[in-house]
């Protein structure tokens, strides 16, 4: 059964998230070539996309609980059906490539200094945000964009690792996404 994000009420502390990601994206520059990591069934694939400003997105996810679970812990329903609600939505869209793998994997696909903007929205335990972090910054080009979701106090992991960065404090939105510029120099 496809996955429908209407038909279940999982637990999203951030109801209305579009409006924080359309504002986040705002500070965006046009023709961004970009990886989103931790797509889920696309919902905001699909807000990226629709901003005009993406050429070119590489969409990273394993699909898989970090523990092994077949259904996520929120819905009925399992990671297949929520692959191949993504892979009929967003999936399809010719400026997408899939990298139906995880996170550090999909890095490792992807040169250095090649990406206008990635955006982080995977695991967010301290270790493994940590560790997108650490393989997703060199893929950034100087002056480019780094961001995700989930900075907020519910999230200690992400705004530790973050912080760690040592790049300031990023730009947050009422999604709780965050954005940081990376300058000249940059890790």
């Amino acid at each position: 059964m496809p996955y429908n994000p209407q038909a279940v009420d999982y637990p999203r502390a951030d109801r209305g998230f579009d409006v924080g990601l359309r504002d986040m994206i705002t500070h965006l520059p046009e023709h961004l070539v970009m990886a989103e990591i931790g797509l889920f069934s696309g919902a905001s694939t699909t807000i990226f996309l629709a901003s005009g400003k993406v050429d070119k997105l590489y969409a990273v996810d394993s699909w898989r609980d970090y523990a092994e679970d077949a259904v996520p812990y929120w819905t009925p329903f399992t990671w297949q059906d929520v692959r191949d609600t993504f892979m009929a939505g967003p999936g399809q869209r010719a400026e997408v490539t899939v990298l139906a793998m995880p996170s550090l994997e999909g890095a490792a696909q992807i040169a250095d200094g090649t990406l206008d903007f990635v955006y982080i929205d995977a695991n967010h335990a301290y270790d493994y945000i940590k560790a997108d972090l650490t393989a997703w910054l060199p893929k950034v080009r100087t002056n480019g964009w780094l961001g995700g979701h989930d900075y907020w106090p519910r999230s200690p992991g992400v705004v530790r690792a973050v912080t760690e960065l040592g790049l300031g404090a990023p730009l947050t939105f009422s999604d709780s996404s965050w954005l940081l510029r990376l300058p000249a120099g940059a890790p």
